[in-house]
């Protein structure tokens, strides 16, 4: 983590850091000692534990924040830099999205992220098969509420989109932060659209039909 900070440090790039629910507080302050200036917490599920992502990065006696050297750091500056960081939680859970107005109200939360998947999920009915075409509407009309509620807060929305053009939906909503594509689908996709278009080409080429060309795509 201080290599990665450190590279984008050289060339002036901003970083955040998405963090799972347990052990966050650790983790947290592992990432804003390595240089992170930003961090993003998942799978929150209460106001409480809102509140609790919040005292996890800011000295006492608003949090429990502590001095962390790994860079160097002098307690000065550390202050400081603990003070800049951008607290964002992700609302993915039904539980929180019910409680959301008294989230925003939490002091220290800069940003939320809207996370349409698990939100999804977190609408099921244990037991029963999960088909995702059934909430989409529900989902999306959700995600909007939450832009909208976060604006009208003073909380900034930081929206999900897979490229561009779909941002120009939020743009038009007020939204002005985005998370744009993931590295997992970016590969799938270029995955299938160049092997797809390479076995087109195979399938024409004389010699794949006498069996001397492979398609291997790594």
């Amino acid at each position: 983590m201080d290599n990665l900070c450190r590279a984008a440090e050289l060339t002036n790039t901003d970083t955040m850091i998405k963090i799972d629910r347990n052990p966050k507080d650790w983790l947290a302050q592992r990432a804003i000692a390595a240089g992170f200036q930003a961090i993003l917490f998942a799978d929150i599920m209460t106001v409480e534990e809102a509140k609790e992502c919040v005292e996890a990065v800011r000295l006492p006696p608003v949090g429990t924040m502590g001095w962390i050297s790994t860079r160097g750091v002098r307690p000065r500056d550390w202050v400081k830099h603990t003070d800049d960081i951008v607290v964002a939680i992700m609302v993915e859970k039904k539980s929180l999205m019910e409680n959301l107005e008294d989230v925003l109200a939490v002091d220290g939360i800069d940003m939320i992220q809207f996370g349409p998947a698990d939100y999804g999920l977190s609408l099921r009915t244990p037991g029963k098969p999960f088909v995702r075409a059934d909430y989409r509407d529900k989902i999306n009309a959700e995600r909007d509420r939450a832009h909208r509620m976060a604006i009208d807060a003073g909380v900034r929305p930081r929206a999900e989109a897979s490229s561009a053009e779909q941002c120009q939906y939020y743009i038009d909503r007020g939204v002005c932060d985005f998370c744009i594509g993931w590295e997992t689908s970016i590969i799938a996709s270029w995955c299938r659209q160049n092997g797809s278009r390479l076995r087109e080409m195979l399938g024409r080429s004389k010699e794949s039909e006498k069996g001397f060309c492979t398609n291997t795509l790594y």
